[in-house]
């Protein structure tokens, strides 16, 4: 791959789809990043944070193979479904940050299994970070 190309992925939280990321989006682009979105089900209470995280895996993967830099940028819930897309594949993304992301219960909500594998992702990537 020759030429350098960026890209975000946003992932919002459950009420507000899109809404952060549409302040952002513009200005990411004028700087030359790829801009995608993982949108996911909010309407369905019987889906897990896992099961979303499993569902978008190919698709991440597709924009990982045609990218030299993938950031993703999760707001709420999306940010624990950018966690456990971590935890499925840790050289998924290059760089995350995650936003108001809660780790206790919220209308997706996250077993105490969950929870911990979270923690041990932030503590593999930056001791300092708990």
């Amino acid at each position: 791959m020759s030429e350098t190309n960026r890209t975000i992925i946003f992932c919002s939280d459950l009420w507000r789809e899109g809404y952060f990321s549409s302040l952002m989006e513009k200005k990411f682009q004028r700087s030359g990043f790829q801009v995608q979105h993982l949108a996911y089900p909010t309407y369905r209470k019987d889906i897990s944070i896992g099961n979303i995280a499993e569902m978008s895996m190919r698709w991440a993967e597709q924009i990982r193979d045609k990218s030299t830099h993938v950031t993703f940028i999760g707001h709420g819930v999306g940010g624990r479904i950018g966690l456990e897309m971590l935890a499925l594949n840790p050289v998924i993304f290059d760089s995350v940050v995650t936003i108001a992301t809660p780790y206790g219960p919220s209308p997706l909500i996250a077993s105490a299994v969950e929870i911990e594998a979270f923690r041990s992702i932030l503590q593999s990537v930056s001791p300092l970070s708990l």
